[in-house]
């Protein structure tokens, strides 16, 4: 089992939102709706990615999904 396997999972048709920045979080981001690869990610994280970001933007990001998910 992978990353990817238990985001399909638990998703239950509802968006996923992938933060990551090794080659073990591929699989998660192949299921993801969106996907932020971490400065330092591998380079095929970060072609996954719509965004490379500092670590300290993940709390803004998950705010702003989660607001806009309610709407």
């Amino acid at each position: 089992a992978h990353k990817g396997n238990a985001a399909q999972f638990f998703a239950n048709n509802r968006p996923i939102i992938a933060f990551g920045d090794d080659f073990n979080d591929i699989p998660l981001f192949q299921v993801a709706t969106k996907s932020f690869a971490l400065f330092g990610a591998s380079d095929e994280l970060q072609k996954l990615a719509i965004k490379t970001i500092d670590q300290s933007q993940i709390a803004k990001i998950v705010r702003e999904e989660v607001l806009s998910c309610s709407k």
